[in-house]
């Protein structure tokens, strides 16, 4: 507590936006053309969110992503959070190096629509936060992750365990910090984030 402090600006992120009215008509309107790209990647129609997850290596025990699958199966077995139409709308996005990931993509509920993409290059990580309704960390233990920071200063909301940074940077006015391992809490959040967030899309 008594170690000084220092705030350094983020390598991977340049301004974009002069306002907030800016920030919010140009991610609707390239949410409009990923949410289309998405569709075709992954074959299905009717996506409206996007709900995103990485790590370079998604089998590490410490990025917990057995806690966000348990979380979608939550998510996909019970409308206590929430409605299965509702749902279907939602575009379950992961990055990540793809051989570590297919073990684990096979735990994922069949009724949770995924889109898993391979390792992406750090400028379209932040396109796809740009455009992302929600980024969901369940990191355990880790020197960040930048993704939060870099999440947050893209406007999007944030769910994650209460570990690492996102006890200095997420809080109810950005999004949500769950109680650590508690995949009952982190599918509560995800719901409750995904069901409260405004419609971005163009009309």
């Amino acid at each position: 507590k008594n170690i000084r402090k220092v705030l350094t600006p983020l390598k991977h992120i340049t301004p974009r936006y002069s306002n907030i009215e800016d920030l919010l008509s140009t991610r609707a309107k390239y949410k409009s053309e990923t949410l289309r790209a998405l569709q075709q990647e992954a074959g299905f129609e009717g996506f409206e969110k996007i709900c995103y997850w990485s790590a370079w290596d998604p089998s590490t025990p410490r990025k917990g992503l057995e806690y966000y699958i348990e979380a979608l199966h939550l998510l996909a077995s019970s409308d206590k959070y929430m409605d299965p139409k509702e749902l279907e709308k939602v575009a379950f996005v992961f990055s990540g190096r793809p051989d570590k990931f297919v073990f684990h993509h096979s735990f994922v509920p069949e009724n949770v629509r995924t889109v898993v993409y391979p390792l992406l290059p750090s400028d379209a990580v932040i396109d796809l936060l740009h455009v992302s309704d929600l980024y969901v960390c369940t990191t355990l233990e880790d020197a960040g992750p930048r993704t939060i920071p870099e999440a947050l200063s893209c406007g999007t909301p944030v769910v994650s365990f209460d570990q690492c940074i996102a006890t200095d940077l997420v809080n109810e006015t950005n999004g949500a910090l769950v109680a650590t391992r508690d995949s009952y809490a982190l599918a509560s959040g995800i719901a409750t984030l995904l069901n409260n967030l405004p419609d971005m899309q163009e009309n």
